[in-house]
């Protein structure tokens, strides 16, 4: 009983949240691709980590990944549509992550570790709430935030969007013609004179959650450091050149679908 008064909490939250987005909410491409990502990864991590049968972990997996997918889904949607709130919406986005991470592990994911297990990563602080508080530090999110901290010139510190979208944030005084605005692990820039930095700013935002969502395969932890899977970053897919053209790529539509036109 407990687990399906969990379900209805957590949907009618994710509903209530996401409604601030109506046009991302309402999407059933972007649903879709959330509540299937994460049914896939907890049905096959059931399988070949908990050695689960595959009937039962089917039947858990649409279950706890559905609940999981509208979580991410809302948060996605708010952060997209509202960057200066995307904290709340990426906070969102990683207790999705957990709750898949658990459900691979075939552990309890509708309980109450619903509403009392938390995760943010902030630029490369990963901080994680489970009945304490823990940092650690994201070994990969700040090799690529020291680069930008001390790189080029052009590169000018944007201390309140910083405060705000979970990355560090730079505009950037000499972006590439053909460049908006990047992400890589732990940081992102912005064309300093685009004209709808705003804009960019949530698509680049939605990468660094996307970044965040390969830790649901897999992630190690050594005391206080953490190294966090990157292979559903967006990184990975940029590395074939070509294939498929870059506004094509999975994740470039998904970030193209959650930020918001203005």
């Amino acid at each position: 009983m407990g687990g399906r008064r969990n379900i209805a909490v957590a949907f009618s939250f994710s509903l209530l949240l996401g409604r601030a987005a109506d046009a991302q909410w309402n999407d059933p491409k972007l649903v879709l691709g959330q509540v299937g990502f994460n049914v896939a990864v907890s049905f096959v991590g059931k399988m070949v980590i908990g050695h689960v049968p595959p009937g039962p972990a089917l039947k858990q997996a649409l279950k706890e990944g559905a609940v999981s997918g509208l979580v991410a889904h809302a948060g996605y949607s708010i952060s997209g549509h509202h960057p200066r709130w995307a904290l709340a919406g990426k906070a969102l986005a990683q207790k999705s992550v957990g709750m898949t991470r658990r459900s691979v592990r075939d552990v309890p994911v509708l309980d109450q570790s619903l509403l009392t297990h938390w995760e943010l990563t902030h630029s490369f602080i990963h901080f994680k709430w489970d009945g304490a508080p823990h940092a650690q530090i994201d070994v990969v999110n700040l090799a690529f935030s020291t680069y930008f901290a001390f790189g080029p010139d052009h590169y000018d510190f944007d201390l309140g969007r910083t405060l705000t979208s979970g990355s560090l944030v730079f505009r950037n005084f000499a972006a590439p013609s053909h460049l908006r605005g990047m992400y890589v692990p732990g940081a992102l820039w912005v064309d300093a004179f685009d004209d709808d930095i705003p804009n960019v700013l949530s698509h680049e935002i939605i990468h660094s959650f996307q970044a965040e969502r390969g830790s649901a395969l897999k992630q190690w932890e050594r005391g206080v450091f953490r190294f966090n899977w990157l292979v559903f970053a967006s990184g990975v897919p940029a590395l074939l050149s070509g294939w498929p053209e870059h506004g094509a790529r999975w994740h470039e539509l998904e970030a193209d679908g959650y930020a918001d036109p203005r």
